[in-house]
């Protein structure tokens, strides 16, 4: 899902070329858990960010603690590191542009809280209890078993048109995007509408990468670069209706869940389940699932952690390939403030793609 996580710079990472006489740096929301710092910190290292823990004194709340890394020089470089930062620490993660001793706030990345994978082993729920019943009505209506991600893993091929928004420095960028997987190969096409960015067309072919911006080819390192595309692609803005299968039976919260009653969501009648945090600090978070008592596909999931509420609000859901059931439209806020608007135009796979769509346009003529 959207992992939530990378929201705020998937356009940005094409639209903005490195700058020069400037560096970047990254800091952490404060958090008056060391602990919960130190266990970033290390995570952050593990894949290869160059973080250190800092104590600083806060207006407002004392002591506390950051997590930064600085020594920036492209500020395309530190926008995806920001993102896999906010990731793991589950903290907001705020980009810096260092001008001499002047330093300007540029964008933050929302800590929007990961979805853990399934844990071996995890006690699963007696056979007749309701919420049991509830999630495997939830899990069929998603596709089943065999549905979702493994549902789309299995397609040779995919393309994958949608519409997003997000907010970026008090202004919406607004884009359409065309994404193509086939096999390896990956293209992204975004057509920006709105805003402060500027279009692009990005390839990965094997351990080639290369973007076109405003009429210049410049090449990218594959492996980055396929990571962070990762995040365009369905399993990144739909992973938690795509693996919602895999969850209900390890992810911690989900295995939580306790029935608490119905509600009326957006007009509609849903049943609600919840699961409170382990405790202050946990980096599990709490999580209230609205289902749709009518096709038992989810409205609203919001997720609570220290670093806020995140909601997700699903909408017009369509079964778009056998097992493949997604919502064609997302709405994620946090603490009540738009994170991203995202509406899908289509999805097919397995998809007709030309071969040639993976060789990068030429330059245009002078």
């Amino acid at each position: 899902m959207i992992s939530p996580l990378l929201l705020l710079l998937r356009v940005s990472l094409s639209a903005f070329a490195a700058e020069e006489d400037v560096s970047f740096y990254l800091e952490t929301a404060p958090s008056k858990e060391k602990s919960e710092l130190t266990e970033a910190d290390a995570l952050a290292r593990s894949s290869q960010l160059n973080t250190r823990v800092v104590r600083r004194f806060v207006g407002g709340q004392g002591w506390c603690y950051l997590l930064i890394a600085e020594g920036y020089e492209s500020e395309v470089t530190a926008g995806v590191d920001a993102a896999k930062l906010a990731n793991l620490s589950h903290l907001d993660v705020t980009l810096y542009r260092q001008e001499g001793k002047s330093a300007v706030s540029v964008r933050t990345a929302p800590g929007s809280p990961r979805i853990l994978e399934p844990t071996p082993g995890a006690p699963a729920q007696a056979g007749d209890d309701p919420v049991k019943k509830i999630l495997d009505d939830v899990s069929e209506a998603l596709g089943g078993a065999d549905g979702g991600v493994i549902a789309l893993h299995k397609s040779p091929s995919v393309q994958f048109e949608y519409v997003r928004e997000v907010p970026h420095q008090g202004q919406p960028i607004v884009a359409e995007h065309v994404y193509l997987r086939d096999g390896a190969r990956v293209r992204l096409d975004v057509v920006v509408k709105g805003g402060p960015a500027s279009s692009s067309t990005t390839v990965i072919d094997g351990a080639v990468a290369s973007v076109l911006i405003d009429g210049k080819v410049s090449p990218r390192d594959a492996e980055r670069t396929r990571e962070v595309m990762a995040e365009y692609a369905p399993e990144g803005l739909l992973s938690y209706p795509l693996r919602f299968v895999s969850l209900v039976d390890g992810d911690p919260s989900h295995v939580a869940l306790q029935l608490v009653g119905e509600e009326r969501v957006g007009g509609e009648p849903c049943v609600i389940l919840e699961s409170k945090p382990e405790g202050e600090g946990s980096a599990v978070p709490g999580l209230r699932l609205a289902v749709s008592s009518k096709d038992w596909r989810p409205r609203q999931v919001i997720f609570t952690t220290s670093a806020g509420v995140l909601l997700y609000e699903y909408s017009d859901w369509s079964e778009v390939s056998p097992g493949v059931v997604v919502p064609m439209r997302v709405e994620v806020t946090r603490e009540g403030t738009l994170v991203e608007r995202l509406e899908v135009r289509s999805m097919t796979l397995p998809a007709t793609i030309a071969p040639d769509a993976f060789t990068l346009p030429a330059p245009p003529a002078k």
